[in-house]
């Protein structure tokens, strides 16, 4: 399901440009990317399976090695090839950047928001992010996301996000947004 959600991602057809190279990749690099978020306990999903929601929780423990083995990660090289994940890593290094450096305090991280392509615009990516936004409410936390799909700015927007950081990821890469939302009371 996230392969097809995020087929079309500027990110994903950056670092795929192939589209028959990214339907077999995607899946594998979503399994894995999944599977070390769910260490965090919070990932959300539908009960058809057509949306999930993955967040990191304020001040989570450092992700070991033995659970990015589990999740998959060292196969993502060998599947994107070497050129093709080295750019993807590039970019995402700028934004663990920027997120180190614009959220120091505790706060919930959206690390995924993935809907099946023809359920979105239905209410599900906020149905999935509602439950989080409550908890960060009633804590009085901060969230933080980035997203690389200018479309989704408005969508995070509505949910009281603000505008961090708008840039463009290296090697001609896709124009990027980190975004913000501060507790509402």
């Amino acid at each position: 399901m996230l392969g097809r959600a995020f087929h079309h991602d500027p990110t994903m057809v950056w670092a795929l440009p192939d589209a028959d190279r990214r339907v077999r990749v995607l899946p594998v690099f979503f399994t894995a990317v999944t599977r070390l978020l769910m260490f965090a306990n919070e990932t959300y999903t539908t009960e058809q399976t057509d949306g999930v929601a993955a967040w990191y929780p304020p001040d989570p423990p450092p992700e070991t090695e033995a659970q990015r083995n589990e999740a998959g990660m060292p196969d993502l090289p060998g599947a994107f090839g070497r050129e093709d994940y080295e750019r993807l890593r590039a970019g995402i290094d700028i934004l663990d950047s920027l997120h180190e450096r614009d959220m120091q305090d505790p706060h919930w991280f959206l690390g995924l928001l993935g809907v099946e392509p023809d359920r979105q615009g239905q209410g599900l990516g906020s149905k999935l992010i509602a439950p989080i936004l409550a908890r960060a409410d009633a804590d009085h936390l901060p969230c933080y996301l980035e997203t690389e799909d200018e479309r989704n700015v408005g969508f995070y927007r509505r949910h009281g996000f603000d505008v961090v950081v708008e840039g463009d990821l290296p090697e001609g890469g896709p124009r990027f947004w980190t975004m913000r939302r501060e507790p509402r009371e």
